[in-house]
């Protein structure tokens, strides 16, 4: 991990940053190792965040996403991660965007920003679910997040 976001408030990371080996040419083994370790700390990121929400219903669940982004060459891509009803984790990207080097590609600084933006916007989401969930009486017989990471209950 290369850079990462931690909430002020509960101080969990939510976002982090991996950049694979040097821009020029980086190992396809490297590459791939550091795609797997980004995707193992973004399933133990999110079983964090979740581990605060054992009761809150799955279909609730489901939308709390974390986030990171790939910097692989001069290509960056925002993804974003949440685990589906049944337990499995979702990978979706969300933006992909060539990092400009020379000034006649400073167009290109355009998809940048609109990834930027595209963050920003997911994070407004994340907050507003969150407290959404924080604010709910977490008393369902639906299916909870500690059915289906298999918590037992503390009797």
């Amino acid at each position: 991990m290369d850079i990462k976001a931690t909430r002020f408030y509960d101080g969990l990371d939510i976002w982090h940053m991996e950049v694979v080996g040097p821009s020029y040419n980086p190992s396809e083994k490297h590459t791939l190792n550091n795609l797997k370790k980004t995707l193992r700390i973004n399933i133990l990121n999110l079983i964090v965040i979740l581990w605060d929400y054992l009761d809150c219903e799955v279909k609730l669940a489901v939308k709390i996403r974390v986030f990171s982004t790939q910097s692989i060459n001069n290509q960056l891509t925002l993804y974003a991660l949440s685990m589906l009803p049944d337990g499995h984790f979702l990978v979706t990207e969300l933006a992909r965007a060539t990092i400009p080097f020379s000034f006649n590609a400073r167009s290109q600084y355009k998809a940048v920003l609109r990834m930027m933006a595209i963050f920003y916007d997911e994070m407004i989401k994340q907050e507003a679910l969150i407290e959404k969930i924080n604010k709910s009486v977490l008393r369902t017989k639906e299916t909870k997040v500690r059915d289906v990471l298999r918590v037992p209950e503390l009797e």
